[in-house]
C-alpha cells in the first residue's frame, strides 16, 4: 500500500524505534567518520523525527534541536528527556530558525520527501552559518535500481512511502543554486554489521544479493 509521507509516518511512528532498520544501521556506520567535530556547537536536525541524531550529536557534546512535519513522531521524540523540549513542528520548506544559528545542520532520509525541494534546501543553507556545514543521508538511487523500496511494515502490513529520487547531477545542481560547496560524496553498501539486523527484520535472504552494492550515500557540502 502505498501511503503520503505524512500517513506513513502517522502510521509508522509508534514503532519506528524499535523496528530493526539496516539503512539505518548502514547510515550511521557511515556517517560517523565524516560528521565534524560537534562538542559545543549547536546542531540542527531537519526531519529529525524521533529525534535518533539529536540523541547521537547531544552524546558527542553538541546543543541540538530539531524540526519535522509529522506531529506523531515528535510525540515519540518528546517522550526522550535529553531532547523533549528542543523539537518544533515545521516543514523544511519554512524553518522556525534564524539566520546561521547552527554550526552543523544535518538532513537524514528527508530529503526525497521535500515538496519543495530547492526552497528547503535554500533554508538548510540559510540557518547555517558561513563556514559551517551540511551532511545529508539518504537513500543511494543505485538501491531503488536494485530493487530496495522505502517501505516499512506493522503487523502483516506492509507500506511503501511516496518519495521522489534525484540523481547526483540534480542535486549538485541544487546545491549551488543554494551556494553551497559539495565537500565529500560518499556511498556505501551492507556488509557483516547489518546481516543480523536483515535477520531481525525478517529479511536475511535478501542480504545477500544487496552486500556491497551502494545504498545509502551522505554529502557533506559547506555553506560558502
Amino acid at each position: 500500500m502505498l501511503l503520503s509521507t505524512s500517513e506513513a509516518y502517522r502510521v509508522w511512528a509508534p514503532s519506528y524505534d524499535t523496528d530493526p532498520n539496516p539503512l539505518l544501521a548502514l547510515e550511521e556506520r557511515t556517517i560517523q567518520y565524516l560528521l565534524p567535530n560537534v562538542c559545543s556547537q549547536t546542531v540542527l536536525d531537519v526531519g529529525c523525527g524521533t529525534g535518533r541524531s539529536m540523541l547521537r550529536y547531544g552524546a558527542r557534546g553538541a546543543r541540538t534541536f530539531g524540526v519535522d512535519p509529522s506531529p506523531e513522531m515528535l510525540a515519540e521524540a518528546r517522550k526522550k528527556p535529553k531532547i523533549s523540549t528542543s523539537v518544533v513542528l515545521a516543514e523544511a520548506s519554512c524553518l522556525p530558525f534564524a539566520d546561521q544559528v547552527a554550526d552543523l545542520t544535518v538532513c537524514s532520509f528527508a530529503l526525497s520527501y521535500f515538496g519543495e525541494i530547492l526552497q528547503s534546501i535554500k533554508e538548510l543553507a540559510r540557518v547555517t552559518k558561513f563556514g559551517g556545514h551540511i551532511v545529508i543521508s539518504d537513500l543511494h538511487p543505485d538501491a531503488i535500481a536494485n530493487g530496495w523500496t522505502r517501505s516499512f511494515r506493522v503487523g502483516q502490513n506492509t507500506y511503501e512511502i511516496a518519495h521522489r529520487t534525484y540523481d547526483t547531477e540534480q542535486l549538485h545542481s541544487l546545491f549551488r543554486k543554494a551556494r553551497l560547496e559539495v565537500l565529500t560524496e560518499t556511498a556505501s553498501g551492507f556488509a557483516e554489521p547489518e546481516r543480523p539486523i536483515f535477520a531481525a527484520a525478517g529479511k536475511e535472504h535478501a542480504y545477500p544479493g544487496l552486500m556491497g552494492k551502494p545504498a545509502v550515500r551522505v554529502i557533506v557540502c559547506q555553506k560558502v
